[in-house]
């Protein structure tokens, strides 16, 4: 339920800024230091979208085999994706993978503070107008 709700937040909060499709780019998953651009067609993004949307759906699966950079370009083509798919309502899907693929990066973040002992002091800077 906690996830439909942030999810629901989420695209309520972006769909209004998700009207202007930014240009299209292009990304290739890094392999070692290959960071070599590819074209992304419909149908890689489609199958990407789908296999992903299922890893990062699944609250009980920590995406621990991902490092930072390669969520990161999962959202980036999922927004090239956008650009290229003409379908309104595939516009969505990965709009909907994008934003959940950012909360899983975000638990990431969180959990990294805990660990550290750093979310007290974030949160007290915070309170305290530190921003």
């Amino acid at each position: 339920m906690k996830y439909f709700v942030c999810i629901s937040l989420f695209l309520l909060t972006t769909y209004a800024g998700a009207q202007v499709k930014p240009a299209p780019l292009t990304y290739q998953e890094p392999k070692a230091r290959d960071t070599t651009p590819v074209s992304v067609t419909v149908t890689q993004c489609r199958a990407d979208q789908r296999r992903w949307f299922s890893r990062v759906s699944d609250p009980h699966d920590p995406l621990t085999a991902y490092n930072i950079h390669t969520l990161e370009g999962w959202k980036t083509t999922m927004r090239d994706c956008q650009t290229i798919d003409s379908n309104t309502l595939k516009y969505l899907d990965y709009d909907l993978t994008l934003q959940l693929v950012d909360m899983r990066i975000t638990e990431r973040y969180q959990r990294f503070l805990r660990r550290h002992n750093l979310l007290d002091q974030f949160e007290e800077e915070d309170a305290a107008g530190k921003r």
